[in-house]
């Protein structure tokens, strides 16, 4: 079984609310509730989850496995 976990930082959920919600960016911007509905269904995976950081901290942690993401 694949127990692959994918992470979003807050800072992409955030990004990507504000660049579907914003008329300049999009033609036609979605509402921050549909949006929340995008994050939302996102989330309902089993296998995906929401991430705070890339601390290095997290090391110490036995089972935690971090893939540093801006390497």
């Amino acid at each position: 079984m694949n127990r692959t976990v994918h992470g979003i930082p807050w800072v992409v959920v955030l990004a990507v609310t504000r660049l579907l919600t914003h008329a300049s960016i999009c033609g036609n911007p979605l509402s921050p509730a549909q949006v929340r509905g995008i994050v939302v269904h996102w989330l309902s995976f089993a296998h995906v989850r929401t991430i705070a950081s890339n601390d290095r901290g997290f090391d110490r942690f036995a089972g935690i496995k971090r893939i540093n993401p801006l390497a």
